[in-house]
């Protein structure tokens, strides 16, 4: 298992594979009561862009870590934006 520091939000990856295009925020709704929700928004979400995704992680994944790393930080700072 990864170390957190090392972990990259899906909603991070697409806002990297979109080149800061596109921001997906925070899931509209209540987490604890919709769940199923949730989870469906993520699997969309992943399975539109699953082939984007792949190349980026196991073996690849030293070569792109800071790259991915940096776009989690800026996808952070805007999800932060977003919600004020």
């Amino acid at each position: 298992m990864s170390e957190p520091k090392n972990q990259i939000a899906l909603e991070s990856m697409i806002y990297f594979l979109s080149e800061g295009k596109t921001f997906i925020g925070y899931f509209d709704g209540n987490l604890f009561q919709e769940k199923k929700r949730q989870f469906e928004r993520l699997a969309r979400l992943l399975n539109g862009n699953i082939d984007q995704i792949e190349p980026y992680f196991g073996s690849n994944y030293e070569k792109y870590k800071s790259e991915l790393l940096n776009a989690q930080r800026k996808y952070n700072e805007c999800l932060l934006k977003s919600s004020r």
